[in-house]
């Protein structure tokens, strides 16, 4: 653990608590979410990776680790890693007395709901994708199961992850709103033919199938591109795929790159082909720039708040339907211009001092 201080420590009025702060959508709405409340409040985020592992920092926030992201090889190394792990999170618990804690992920939500069986923290968990989707060890998901109906709160961030969690658990869930940060200017260049995606490299978000739509949908030949900005297990994959269809200098993987102002004031298009999510945070940045998006029928909670060919076009998760989405709005610069405005106008209510302000008092109705 990152050493807690010696002495009486200045109690936290909120602690965040996650695997890591690392490149991913919920690192990201969790350090602009702990931003915005550490200008009025006394905050710590813990993660249980090392702090050398971090991929963001957050202005005006205390930061600690348990140092115990590791993978277990059987059962009985499981349990010994996870007591070590609990026992952690107590000291921290005890010696920084938060008055809530935030977690954030099935195993950092299973660890915070028992320790708060045993101190009196408030503890709110938050589930940001499929349950049923996700990648969870029977024993994993007998627990959640079993303990969230003992969460002080339960958030979740599209209508069909709060209507898994009351299914799969028993338990009502909070609808929450993702933060972004808002740009300020908005002054896009409209000429540049480039589709862009950004995600980990995973079967989830479906990178495979947009190599393949973008193949069909022949832009290639009129010189536009494909740029996937993220890493994962399926590089080598999508490399392939890229190689089989001759995308060569087409599409581009452009690794753990990150995408700021000129990316995204570069982009045409914003392409995102899940296979299942829960509230897309690369998606919303994408629309506050006005970059039109196209996206995915399973998409969870961006169905939820865009309409079809007004602030999005929504297809299903098939070659030829994200092909002919493509090819659709890269042949009407008018269009993209206008549903990349409308998406921008439907994305002031999630700027992050807002989302911020509503957390708390979604927070306080738990109490």
């Amino acid at each position: 653990m990152d050493k807690v201080k010696k002495g009486q420590p200045v109690r936290k009025d909120y602690m965040f608590f996650l695997p890591t702060l690392g490149v991913g959508g919920t690192e990201k709405a969790v350090s602009l979410l702990a931003e915005s409340l550490g200008k009025h409040n006394r905050i710590l985020v813990l993660t249980l990776s090392e702090l050398a592992f971090d991929h963001r920092t957050i202005v005006s926030v205390e930061r600690a680790s348990l140092e115990g992201l590791r993978d277990s090889p059987n059962l009985l190394s499981s349990l010994f890693q996870n007591g070590k792990r609990l026992y952690k999170l107590f000291k921290v618990v005890k010696h920084y007395r938060p008055r809530v804690m935030l977690s954030f992920l099935p195993q950092c939500n299973v660890l915070s709901i028992i320790i708060g069986l045993i101190t009196p923290v408030i503890v709110i968990v938050n589930e940001r994708n499929s349950l049923q989707n996700q990648e969870l060890s029977e024993a994993w998901k007998l627990l959640r199961r079993v303990l969230y109906r003992f969460a002080d709160g339960v958030f979740g961030n599209s209508q069909a992850i709060c209507r898994e969690i009351k299914e799969l658990c028993g338990r009502d869930a909070v609808l929450t709103k993702n933060p972004i940060r808002i740009p300020t200017a908005h002054e896009k260049i409209w000429t540049e033919k480039r589709v862009i995606s950004i995600g980990r490299l995973v079967h989830q978000k479906g990178f495979d199938l947009l190599i393949e739509s973008f193949e069909s949908s022949a832009l290639a030949e009129s010189g536009w591109t494909l740029d996937i900005y993220g890493e994962g297990p399926l590089r080598q994959e999508l490399e392939r795929l890229i190689r089989v269809y001759d995308l060569g200098g087409s599409v581009n993987l452009m690794g753990q790159h990150g995408v700021g102002y000129e990316e995204m004031m570069g982009a045409n298009i914003f392409a995102l082909c899940s296979r299942f999510e829960g509230l897309p945070n690369a998606a919303l940045e994408a629309m506050s720039y006005a970059v039109p998006c196209l996206v995915s029928d399973r998409t969870g909670g961006l169905i939820d708040i865009v309409e079809h060919m007004q602030s999005a076009v929504i297809v299903s998760p098939e070659r030829s339907d994200v092909a002919d989405g493509l090819r659709f709005l890269a042949s009407n610069i008018e269009e993209q211009k206008r549903i990349g405005e409308n998406g921008r106008r439907l994305m002031g209510r999630y700027e992050s001092s807002l989302v911020a302000d509503e957390w708390e008092g979604l927070i306080w109705l738990t109490q």
